[in-house]
């Protein structure tokens, strides 16, 4: 699966309509983090990022490996 969304340097807020929008289409999303957001504390981060999108799009994460996360809307 590839990643439909990445989050970049604007950060999580951007994203939320567009990941709201994809979960309505599909039931499952992938989400890559860009590397400057998260260099030197890459898993600790990449955790409260998908944490923060999770909660703010009513999805649940699925999984999480370095810069990337996959969520579901049940």
């Amino acid at each position: 699966m590839e990643a439909t969304i990445k989050i970049g340097k604007s950060g999580v807020d951007k994203i939320v309509e567009e990941t709201k929008l994809q979960l309505k289409v599909r039931k499952e999303i992938k989400i890559k983090v860009n590397r400057p957001m998260v260099e030197g504390r890459m898993s600790v981060f990449t955790k409260e990022i998908a944490e923060d999108l999770a909660k703010k799009t009513d999805s649940k994460i699925l999984w999480i490996k370095g810069r990337t996360f996959i969520l579901r809307r049940d």
